[in-house]
């Protein structure tokens, strides 16, 4: 009926007789096949028909092709007889003449083939007929990828080959649609890759001084071949990502794509023959060196070298490095692979076949595929994968030392023709060592145990993890097909020893007859540790991760402070606490300074004035009652000036009352603050707490216990404010609950008196049990070998599980094997997030979609009652529901702040509630870097999650699972990958790399399994953050300071130095131009601009595009290059460059008269001149600006 190809031959007719000749051929060892149809096509069965059939042929009008057909039914270019009715009859009676169709075809000189199908069926026919060398195979369709990645996929290999698109067509029914140009200048920077031009008979050239290859030789694998003239070597050069080759993702160890040691023996095979010219050979002495992975983040060159030593016998290594730097002389490549490639001598021949019945009669226990596979693999839970395209065993039959495989044929699939031989076929083969070894071990300590002889492994036993590591010889035989019927046969080795953690063994394939076509001997089998793979990979985390340690550090005896104003801000409705701090306003008083009390109410008034001593009541989410507490402030402190604010609301606080909390602290200190800005000097801040800083419950610190983390609110709010008011020197101290309130109170006026009197930049300290402590960043030695403890009939909860970065949190959870997830999401899911979700149900996890608020309490409350009555136990919770609204807090309102605080502060303490009396595994939050370090504009985001990291705290003394991981930016999901490009680029430029999905997850993997409460996970560049600190080091990062000491710029001391001498010896035009061409290269910096695109001096700062998040950066170079600070009306009125620098050049000679002089008032004014300023300038602003005429402004923007 049709002769699809050498190998392939199709027969149809009447049935009896077709199982005769099947039966014939199975005696003869001929693999056949029934094909399901609905009747005997091309056979003299269909002869009935073919009357009629031509009848209704005749009536079609029919029209010589336009360009050439290969006739089917003559297997040559189609001729006249194609438009005849009596050629489509031919079609139904006559053979399919595939084969000679597609020798025709190569004859013509074809050497691009696109099968138009759902699958690529015809594609692996027709290269079976054809060289192997031979044709570019392009399916439109695959079922297991998108229908239009396949498409674009397939069209673009037509494009660089040099077909013809039709582009208008093309993006014809793509409708088009305007967008809004951003606002930041374009870098104008060329991209274009250059265009070498190609004669007729050239070979083709790499750019960037690229390696030379043969043209048009390319093996799927392999890559292409290299031209080395004078060279004794062969040499591939291909490529590496984490999705090509296809098969690699199925091969994975701890969850990261390892490329088995089956496809390092392959490509040394394939290899090996091109260079011995033969389809016989031997890898011999093979070792693996170092691990070959592939990741989202990165590609990989690879080379297969084979270098001559002898005329038959060659050195094989397999190297690669990162893809883009392999025409770098300076590269350093990876070894990864070293073994010897030679021909086939006559002693390894295999010298008799090998009875597959009489094997399959001693290995008496038989297992389908699938229990074949949980056998193998279910053992190491989750931390050794093979997907579909590793798994080739159809049936195994296994004894005590020896097994017997059955290989699945890929006659059918075009991937696996295409990487023929395939890297999972012949891992097939090698699995069954480490197999059979591990199952003679169970089998005699169930023996010795008394539990009687197991014959193989159970799913639910747990063993280490194996890794192919090394073999004796592969040796290659006769060549065999992908639709042969193959075998493997395996016996471990005497030496094998499952105590030394040596899995050793030999494995043969055969073919039906029992004829040994390889031979696959000295096989050898290793543990392999998480940590081993993960340094193997680059991922080893312990460099990422950071806690905050508490420091012993006694305060240092100071003076007596010159007496001032001090404003409080008190506690009423506690009356132990009203007493408190009424000692405090009293011995105040007797220090000799002014106090203004400020207690919380709903409306403004003045109490009290007494001599020294004001009273004053105000709303904390009033911002109007702030200007008038300010301008009461300005009248009381003509002689005696404002030397600090003591805030000890939140002494007064209930985590129950978590709204009412947020406005009485948060609220009230950003109202505070967006009116002291005007003061012409700023005070110091002191955020008084007790007990807010919790740590590790222990006998002697039962007060941890009670503690109200609320109130860390203001700690995660003064990181931002250290941040945008560099000029106001603001500290946390946190009381100590078990300490008297005499002692409390001596504490805080110490701590107030060395801040007046001291520059130790202390700015987070607290006391515990009579000791001072202060904060530091530190990296802790965290023991993450220990494996995740997951229950697979449990269920697990996410919030924020519809977003992307709960949505591969879920794919984690199903990789590690958890059977039920349910996802909260506020709003139903997108087509993205369906389309995720039907994933994790294709892998057999049960996905419950909940829609609710995290942090409206019935939400939650009738959200768990359905999963208690419908799910299976639940088990863990991860909180990764969160929004961002940045602001900076002199612009914020307080509906900006709340939208970003109530997710995470009303919704980890509902989250809590309800899951305080469930026994958990564990109970995340994902928590973000800003509690740790800050950040600017994102005020109500850092103290949201400062609030998440305490009651994680919280949870574990109460004997509860809590953990809060402050991540650092993900790079391609989670809010920082909905960032604009600048604000994504200012991360950049303050030494933040994004943390690639693979590697967040690989991490929380990790720290799941420790015993913490908190863990902060980012990757910096220290040395590049802490040169933008100049010699200002945060006293927070002074012990990560010490273990990366900047070098060069900042080891030549102050830009303001050089800039001096060589203003000494200049003219007053040169010394402005020295100034101008400064800033120049500060804003360029800035704005990210290259050398052939600087700004220029005469254009407004805000039309050159920078924005407020920049201005806090152009701010800060100026204040740490030139050691000075800038007043706020100097931004309006020096607005662009050539201003500014002029402005500049004048008062640093001033400075430098009087360097060994106190700095005055008139020139320590506040930083935030072009930090804060700028970033006011809203376009409300601008507008009321331009009406008022304020013309200064209006040059500036």
């Amino acid at each position: 009926a049709a002769i699809n190809g050498p190998k392939s031959v199709v027969i149809s007719g009447e049935a009896t007789a077709v199982r005769e000749i099947v039966s014939s051929l199975e005696s003869e060892k001929i693999k056949t096949k029934q094909l399901q149809v609905s009747h005997a096509f091309h056979s003299p069965l269909m002869e009935p028909m073919l009357a009629e059939w031509e009848a209704v042929a005749k009536e079609l009008t029919y029209n010589q092709p336009e360009i050439p057909v290969i006739s089917n039914v003559t297997g040559t270019i189609a001729d006249q007889s194609i438009t005849t009715a009596k050629y489509w009859v031919d079609h139904v009676r006559l053979p399919v003449r595939f084969a000679q169709g597609m020798d025709a075809l190569e004859k013509q000189g074809v050497e691009i083939f696109l099968e138009v199908g759902p699958k690529p069926i015809l594609l692996g026919m027709g290269r079976r007929c054809l060289s192997q060398d031979v044709g570019v195979w392009l399916p439109s369709l695959r079922p297991d990828v998108t229908q239009f990645s396949q498409m674009l996929s397939s069209l673009g290999d037509l494009y660089v080959r040099g077909v013809k698109v039709d582009w208008v067509e093309f993006d014809g029914e793509y409708s088009r649609q305007k967008v809004t140009l951003p606002t930041y200048p374009f870098q104008r920077q060329r991209y274009w890759i250059d265009n070498y031009s190609r004669g007729a008979n050239s070979v083709s050239v790499s750019s960037n001084n690229g390696f030379v290859t043969e043209e048009g030789i390319s093996h799927p694998l392999l890559g292409s071949k290299l031209l080395l003239p004078f060279a004794q070597q062969f040499r591939f050069q291909t490529k590496l990502t984490h999705e090509f080759p296809s098969y690699v993702k199925d091969h994975r160890y701890y969850g990261q794509i390892v490329v088995a040691g089956a496809s390092h023996i392959v490509l040394g095979l394939l290899a090996g023959k091109e260079a011995l010219n033969s389809e016989s050979c031997v890898v011999e002495n093979i070792e693996f060196l170092q691990i070959l992975g592939a990741d989202e983040t990165s590609s990989r060159t690879v080379q297969i070298v084979l270098e001559q030593e002898k005329e038959t016998e060659y050195t094989y290594q397999l190297i690669s490095c990162e893809a883009g730097t392999e025409y770098d002389p300076l590269t350093t490549w990876t070894v990864h692979t070293k073994a010897k490639v030679r021909s086939i001598k006559n002693s390894d021949l295999p010298k008799e076949n090998i009875d597959i019945a009489a094997l399959k009669n001693r290995c008496l226990k038989s297992l389908s595929s699938d229990e074949y596979y949980s056998a193998a693999l279910g053992p190491m839970k989750g931390d050794f994968h093979l997907g579909p395209t590793f798994q080739w065993t159809e049936k195994a039959w296994i004894s005590g030392t020896e097994s017997l495989l059955k290989v699945k044929s890929g006659e059918n699939n075009e991937e696996m023709q295409e990487y023929w031989p395939h890297p999972g076929m012949v891992d097939c083969g090698i699995v069954p060592v480490a197999l059979l070894s591990l199952m003679q071990e169970f089998s005699q300590n169930a023996e010795n145990n008394g539990n009687g002889k197991k014959t193989f492994i159970d799913s639910d036993m747990e063993v280490p993890t194996y890794a192919f590591a090394t073999a004796k010889s592969f040796k290659f035989f006769d060549s065999f097909d992908i639709d042969d019927d193959l075998w493997y046969y395996t016996k471990i080795d005497e030496s094998s020893s499952y105590d030394r953690g040596e899995l050793r063994g030999d494995t043969y394939l055969l073919n039906g007859d029992g004829k040994v076509l390889a031979e696959y001997s000295g096989i050898d089998f290793r543990q392999l540790s998480r940590k081993l793979l993960l340094r193997s990979f680059g991922l080893d985390f312990s460099q990422w991760y950071y806690q905050t340690e508490w420091q012993t550090e006694a305060l240092i005896p100071t003076a007596v402070q010159e007496t001032g104003t001090y404003l409080l801000f008190c506690p009423t409705s506690n009356s132990k606490l009203k007493e408190w701090s009424d000692r405090l306003n009293s011995q105040l008083l007797e220090q000799g300074h002014q106090c203004i009390v400020v207690y919380p109410a709903d409306s403004y008034k003045k109490l009290s004035s007494e001599d020294k001593k004001q009273t004053i009541q105000l709303s904390p989410t009033e911002p109007e009652h702030f200007q008038k507490l300010l301008d009461e402030v300005n009248e009381s402190t003509e002689e005696l000036p404002l030397k600090g604010i003591i805030h000890l609301w939140s002494l007064d606080t209930d985590v129950e009352e978590l709204t009412k909390t947020e406005e009485l602290i948060c609220a009230s200190v950003i109202n505070l603050l967006q009116v002291v800005k005007s003061l012409e000097k700023l005070p110091s801040l002191w955020l008084v707490t007790q007990g807010a800083t919790l740590g590790p419950s222990t006998q002697e610190s039962e007060f941890e216990n009670n503690a109200q983390p609320q109130q860390v609110l203001l700690w995660g709010l003064s990181k931002v404010i250290t941040l945008e008011y560099p000029g106001l020197d603001c500290c946390c101290l946190d009381l100590d609950q078990s300490a008297e309130e005499q002692e409390t109170l001596k504490s805080l006026l110490q701590e107030i008196a060395h801040n007046q009197a001291s520059t130790s930049g202390e700015h987070q300290v607290r006391y515990r049990q009579g000791e001072r402590q202060v904060a530091k960043l530190t990296q802790p030695r965290l023991e993450t070998d220990t494996k995740l403890a997951i229950q697979t009939e449990a269920s697990y909860l996410i919030t924020g599980g519809l977003g992307a970065l709960g949505l591969e949190v879920a794919q984690f959870l199903v990789q590690q094997g958890v059977k039920s997830i349910a996802l909260i999401g506020r709003n139903s899911p997108s087509e993205t997030a369906k389309e995720s979700i039907q994933e994790l149900e294709a892998a057999g996890t049960q996905v419950s979609v909940f829609l609710g608020d995290v942090s409206v309490e019935k939400d939650m409350v009738d959200i768990f009652q359905k999963i208690q009555t419908s799910l299976p136990p639940l088990k863990g919770v991860i909180h990764a529901a969160g929004v961002i609204d940045d602001g900076f807090i002199q612009q914020i309102t307080w509906e900006q702040f709340t939208k970003v605080t109530a997710p995470k502060v009303a919704g980890t303490w509902n989250l809590h509630k309800l899951t305080k009396d469930i026994p958990l595994d564990f109970f995340v939050c994902f928590s973000s870097l800003a509690s740790v370090l800050g950040s600017p504009g994102q005020s109500n985001y850092a103290a949201a999650n400062a609030f998440m990291d305490a009651v994680a705290q919280y949870r574990q003394n109460l004997g509860l699972p809590g953990l809060s991981i402050n991540w650092g930016p993900w790079a391609n999901i989670g809010i920082a990958a909905r960032m604009g490009a600048q604000q994504q680029g200012r991360l950049q430029s303050q030494g933040l790399q994004g943390i690639q999905t693979e590697q967040g997850l690989q991490a929380l993997e990790e720290v799941l399994a420790t015993q913490e409460a908190q863990i902060a996970i980012f990757n910096i560049d220290w040395p590049h953050l802490l040169s933008q600190f100049g010699p200002m080091t945060p006293a927070f990062l002074s012990e990560i300071a010490s273990q990366h000491p900047l070098q060069g710029k900042a080891n030549q001391g102050p830009k303001q130095r050089e800039l001096l001498e060589q203003m000494k010896v200049a003219t007053t035009d040169q010394r402005q131009r020295l100034m101008v061409d400064y800033l120049i290269g500060v804003v360029a910096k800035v704005l990210r601009r290259g050398k052939n695109d600087l700004p220029d001096p005469e254009e407004g700062f805000f039309n050159l595009g920078m924005d407020s998040l920049m201005a806090l950066d152009f701010g800060q170079m100026i204040q740490i290059d030139l050691g000075i600070t800038l007043s706020s009306t100097s931004t309006f009125e020096y607005p662009n460059i050539q201003a500014l620098g002029e402005y500049l050049e004048e008062i640093i000679p001033k400075i430098d008269e009087k360097e060994a002089e106190s700095e005055t008032d008139d020139t320590a004014i506040d930083a935030e001149s072009l930090m804060t300023e700028i970033s006011q300038l809203s376009e409300d602003k601008m507008d009321e600006a331009i009406d008022e005429a304020l013309t200064q402004l209006y040059q500036f923007i």
